[in-house]
């Protein structure tokens, strides 16, 4: 009948002392390929600004589920507008971000680039949704862009923050102009028929 041995800590001690120049030859190896790695890799910085989209006044009976739905539509109307080709391309062009591979890219792929570079954030969690100093729900997200230099980085990130915002002012014009036109044209229908 056969006994079974326990191993103990000195029997792994022993296996790795008998294996140390295995162990110690694969730690080498990973540690120099990860300095030349880093060392290779061009840092790359990422600027960020974060943006708190506000709703329209709605009463605190609906749920917020739909406030959340309606910022969130707002949020991918406005990213549509903002992220097309001809603001990326001007954006490109006004910062010579692919000055160095200019001759070899297309349009298209000089776009694709450039939008693989811009993160655009929204929390999924329910500590997203903020109320603002007038008690107003809000979303706030975050808009990023990434390049090697952290100048670079700052500049198209501000832009790209100033064009979501003038498109939120620019869409939330263009509501309240149909929303008056709409009353104005309602008023004008019930004194025809009074």
């Amino acid at each position: 009948m056969a006994t079974e041995y326990e191993l103990t800590f000195f029997d792994y001690l022993s296996i790795m002392r008998r294996r140390a120049p295995y162990l110690i030859g694969i730690f080498v190896a990973v540690l120099l390929i990860s300095a030349v790695f880093a060392i290779v890799m061009p840092p790359t910085y990422r600027a960020t600004g974060t943006i708190m989209v506000e709703s329209q006044k709605i009463p605190d009976n609906i749920v917020p589920s739909a406030i959340r739905n309606q910022l969130d539509e707002q949020i991918n109307m406005i990213n549509q507008r903002v992220m097309t080709r001809g603001n990326l391309l001007q954006i490109a062009n006004k910062y010579k971000l692919f000055q160095e591979s200019a001759g070899t890219l297309t349009t298209t792929e000089l776009i694709d680039k450039m939008r693989s570079r811009i993160i655009v954030e929204t929390d999924t969690t329910n500590n997203a949704m903020r109320t603002n100093r007038q008690g107003q729900r809000a979303l706030a997200f975050t808009l990023s862009f990434e390049d090697r230099h952290p100048e670079v980085a700052l500049q198209v990130t501000n832009e790209l923050i100033k064009l979501f915002l003038d498109w939120n002012v620019k869409l939330r014009t263009e509501g309240a102009t149909e929303t008056t036109d709409f009353l104005t044209q309602d008023r004008k229908s019930t004194r025809l028929n009074s």
